[in-house]
């Protein structure tokens, strides 16, 4: 009997279009496709099939899941500008914004999409400082 193989991506699709359809069933959905990799010996790739489904739920249904790290917790405003930005530059037509503050980056703050991610922190800028020839 063959076997059939099955990539990654394509469960990826699947479990994105099956969360769509079937919101109070997402523990389900996710459970399946972690013990798809499991059973592919695979489950050290599970944050890659975490950004893969995100990436569908956008392609699919324009949902974006979006992660923003902060020196300090962000106002009302500057939430809104952040996801009406996130919205113009992915087409996506609701945004989930995850947040979460780290004092350690002094100011600023990074958005990481499943495809992008936007730095403007002291931290980063410090950085290219360095890299720069003198």
């Amino acid at each position: 009997m063959a076997t059939t193989t099955v990539s990654r991506r394509a469960v990826a699709r699947t479990i994105a279009a099956k969360l769509a359809a079937e919101p109070d069933k997402s523990s389900e959905w996710l459970a399946m496709g972690a013990a798809y990799l499991v059973q592919k010996g695979h489950a050290d790739r599970a944050d890659q099939l975490v950004q893969d489904i995100a990436r569908e739920l956008l392609v699919q249904n324009g949902q974006l899941a979006a992660s923003v790290r902060t020196a300090h917790a962000l106002t009302d405003d500057l939430r809104d500008q952040l996801v009406a930005l996130l919205r113009d530059k992915t087409g996506a037509t609701s945004v989930n914004l995850s947040e979460t503050v780290e004092p350690g980056l002094l100011s600023g703050f990074v958005v990481t999409t499943p495809d992008y991610e936007l730095n403007t922190t002291a931290r980063a800028k410090l950085r290219q400082l360095n890299t720069l020839e003198p």
